[in-house]
């Protein structure tokens, strides 16, 4: 039975990143003929013309085009998983990803001085760009652990675990509270400066009005509150009241050392406004990775904290 063999592929994806049959054969170490031979074989057992050679170089052809890009997914494939059966998978010594948006990595942000502390020889890596990939449940190499408040999609080969759960409240600023004071009951709120939501995609799935309990609660449905201004992402709330230009609704992870102070406290209650969701995730073969477990851990563990330190000072 015909196999297609990993040099083979190597060999086809230099060639075809160089143009050139002799350029190929000089970074691979190998003769040309050898080249030569290596692709000849792909073509055989792929039934197709892959590379079409000239006096002027080497050019994939139509069904070349099409052959790479399976060539060079299987290759980073191969790599990722080569790598990752070579990792001890018992030890804490290695390279390690956090996979999230800017705003997964605020949820824990204050916190990975102290793990990196606890846990020197682990290199942790924090990467942004592949985060579209991680939460359309695409494979990434490489040992990592993502960070996202998107529920599971229905099919997914990864593993989608709640760890966390947030709500907002309402925070300003001190230089606002210097100027306008805080607001004690509900009634009060309609001398103050609100700042609203107004989402765009993907979070236009999220009610309005829980968006926006500074709005509508002790107000007509129909009469809301106006916002002195609107945003449609919690980190451009999180500078227009730190800059002081009114009250928001943020979760607390982003409120901490910011000069930022609980507004209404006693009588805002988290049913009243937007709660949601973190989960971490990872690839069902690292489920037993050292690196994997220890971080998953940590992090359960300081957002069980974090929640306990809210609960106290809302609740009370």
């Amino acid at each position: 039975m015909a196999y297609i063999n990993h040099e083979h592929l190597k060999t086809l994806v230099c060639v075809a990143d160089n143009q050139n049959i002799s350029k190929a054969a000089e970074k691979l170490n190998l003769s040309q003929p050898t080249v030569s031979k290596h692709i000849q074989t792909l073509e055989a057992v792929v039934g197709a013309k892959l590379i079409a050679t000239s006096p002027r170089g080497a050019t994939l052809t139509e069904e070349g085009e099409k052959f790479i890009e399976f060539a060079r997914s299987a290759l980073q494939m191969y790599d990722s998983v080569k790598r990752e059966i070579k990792d001890n998978k018992n030890s804490l010594e290695g390279e390690l990803t956090v996979i999230s948006s800017r705003f997964g990595i605020n949820t824990l942000a204050k916190h990975f001085e102290y793990f990196m502390s606890c846990y020197p020889q682990i290199e942790l890596h924090i990467n942004y760009d592949d985060y579209p990939k991680l939460i359309r449940g695409a494979d990434i190499p490489g040992t990592y652990v993502g960070l996202t408040d998107k529920a599971p999609l229905k099919t997914t080969p990864l593993v989608w675990n709640k760890f966390a759960g947030f709500s907002f409240y309402p925070y300003a600023h001190t230089s606002y509270i210097q100027k306008f004071g805080l607001p004690k009951t509900w009634d009060a709120l309609d001398q103050h400066r609100i700042i609203g939501y107004q989402w765009s995609e993907p979070y236009t799935f999220l009610p309005h009005e829980a968006s926006n309990p500074l709005l509508f609660i002790g107000r007509d449905e129909l009469d809301p509150r106006k916002p002195i201004v609107t945003v449609d992402d919690i980190e451009t709330c999180r500078l227009l009241v730190e800059r002081g230009l009114g009250i928001g609704m943020l979760p607390p992870f982003l409120t901490q050392n910011q000069g930022l102070h609980p507004v209404l406290l006693g009588i805002y209650d988290q049913s009243m406004g937007l709660t949601s969701s973190v989960y971490y995730v990872y690839k069902s073969l690292l489920k037993s990775n050292m690196r994997v477990r220890t971080l998953i851990d940590f992090i359960k563990q300081v957002s069980q904290q974090d929640a306990s330190v809210i609960s106290q000072l809302w609740e009370k």
